[in-house]
């Protein structure tokens, strides 16, 4: 006997599986229901649970044919790799109907094809006392976030990273029912809380400032062992606790270089201004956490006077030489601000996203330009030799 633990992608217009109960029965495969189930199948499927292969017609189209033999569920495989998903169907079915993935269909269908006929018997079981843990997901970006940067000028957007996935909230009109929703309609919810609740933590700040604390309390996030980019995460992951106690607020946000053209190496001048909020003197450890392509130069320590602010000049050059033949490139990464002796022990208490669009320029240079008119006065839109 083998289990399998499935996750379960549910339909979009069939009973919910916590309204349908504990629903088991034998799971009978049918084909994929292209087209009509014969009389066998129809009686085979009546009282069980019907398996149905993915494809050939729409999921509202196969479960009406299979509703014709009163199921009390129905189980639909996926017919190509990759995770099952909810299935959109538009009628309503009185029974629960999921999709499983290809790998764990053709583990079923397998089993029933060899088995011994009198003992060839799957059951399946809608809800179970297991579940599912993918802690491989935690701190990892959907595949339908959004990522910038912003397309007018290429500034830094999105600016943070907030759970949208799988949310379960409050059912509008629903009174005490949830309901669970993906997308910014969740992310974005989330982060209004938040803000809230350092508003509360922090009234003094203004919504500039609130933005600020947000960003520059957020934590990093990749998969693979891969960070993913600014312009993917923003500054992080927002942390509510971090952001609610920080005892530090940055006037500038985030430092956006946006579009710059670089030939070789670049460098910009800007400042940060860090406010102290805490009654207690203050030094912090400071540096560039990048991928490579920008440095920055200054101060390697800020110290700031309880109830004060001080400022951090600095200097960051781009460097289009380690770009080889990109064209275009997402320069990027943090201005950290730690507390600790040790470099590698101290905590990180701040950050500023960095990022800058370089566009690596070649160098041509005319060796002769002729413009056929009388003088310059009346060379508006003569004829011209560029060689």
């Amino acid at each position: 006997q083998q289990d399998l633990l499935v996750k379960a992608m549910e339909a979009a217009s069939t009973k919910k599986i916590a309204d349908a109960g504990n629903v088991t029965g034998k799971l009978v495969y049918v084909g994929d229901a292209t087209s009509d189930l014969t009389e066998e199948q129809l009686a085979a499927i009546k009282g069980n649970i019907a398996l149905i292969d993915r494809g050939g017609v729409t999921f509202n189209e196969k479960l009406k044919r299979a509703a014709k033999g009163s199921p009390i569920g129905v189980v639909v495989a996926n017919n190509s790799a990759g995770a099952p998903i909810a299935m959109g169907t538009t009628d309503d079915f009185d029974f629960p109907a999921i999709m499983i993935g290809q790998a764990e269909g053709k583990k079923i269908k397998e089993a029933l094809k060899n088995a011994d006929p009198a003992q060839a018997v799957a059951t399946f079981e809608f809800q179970s006392t297991e579940k599912i843990e993918k802690p491989e997901l935690i701190d990892t970006l959907t595949d339908f976030t959004s990522k910038g940067p912003r397309s007018i000028d290429g500034w830094l957007k999105p600016e943070i990273a907030a759970p949208g996935n799988n949310v379960i909230s409050a059912k509008m009109g629903g009174g005490a029912k949830p309901v669970q929703m993906s997308g910014t309609s969740m992310a974005a919810p989330h982060m209004a809380g938040i803000v809230a609740l350092v508003k509360q933590a922090h009234p003094e700040l203004s919504a500039e400032e609130l933005k600020s604390v947000l960003m520059g309390t957020a934590k990093t996030i990749g998969e693979k062992g891969e960070r993913y980019s600014v312009s993917l995460q923003g500054s992080g992951r927002v942390q509510a606790d971090k952001a609610a106690h920080s005892t530090l607020v940055v006037s500038e946000p985030s430092i956006a270089l946006g579009e710059m053209a670089v030939e070789s190496r670049k460098t910009v001048r800007r400042s940060l201004t860090v406010k102290n909020l805490s009654a207690e003197d203050v030094t912090l450890n400071v540096a560039f956490d990048g991928n490579g392509y920008i440095t920055m130069k200054a101060d390697s320590t800020l110290t700031i006077k309880a109830k004060s602010s001080a400022t951090l000049p600095m200097s960051l050059t781009l460097d289009s030489t380690k770009m080889k033949d990109a064209s275009i490139l997402e320069m990027d990464g943090w201005v950290k601000f730690t507390k600790g002796s040790d470099a590698k022990t101290a905590e990180e208490v701040y950050r500023v996203p960095v990022l800058a669009i370089a566009h690596k320029l070649s160098a041509i240079q005319a060796d002769s330009l002729t413009v056929q008119s009388s003088s310059a006065r009346d060379a508006d839109g003569a004829a011209a030799e560029l060689t």
